[in-house]
């Protein structure tokens, strides 16, 4: 199922991708067909623990609604093909840039530093005398 949409012999993939992926992995797990070592190459394959979390999250996601369309009487194909396969463009979605999740789930630039010498670093207004 996993196998057949998406390609396992990748090299690298872009933070999206990866949230893209976890969360049809969840679906296929979902629908009896695990890939542990798919998940833990696909969690391994973003640089922070945060987008680590968010790939985790979106394979509990798909594992959740995957279970829940299963249990309630749809076959594993109906269930993958309404939770995985795509059927709205990325121009439908309203999202600038054709990107499919909201800005709030982006990356956050909270915790980036400036870098430099200690000369480009601003010191605080508070610690210079007038």
């Amino acid at each position: 199922m996993y196998e057949q949409t998406y390609d396992t012999d990748w090299v690298s993939l872009s933070r999206e991708e990866s949230i893209e992926r976890g969360f049809a992995l969840g679906v296929a797990t979902a629908c009896g067909c695990p890939n542990e070592k798919e998940y833990q190459r696909l969690v391994a394959s973003v640089e922070t623990t945060y987008d680590q979390s968010i790939v985790e999250l979106a394979f509990r996601e798909g594992l959740a609604k995957g279970k829940d369309k299963y249990n309630n009487g749809m076959t594993s194909n109906q269930v993958w093909e309404m939770l995985v396969e795509p059927t709205v463009s990325a121009q439908e979605t309203g999202y600038p840039g054709g990107e499919y999740l909201p800005g709030a789930l982006g990356r956050t630039t909270l915790f980036d530093t400036q870098r430099g010498p200690p000369g480009l670093l601003e010191q605080p207004s508070f610690l210079t005398k007038d």
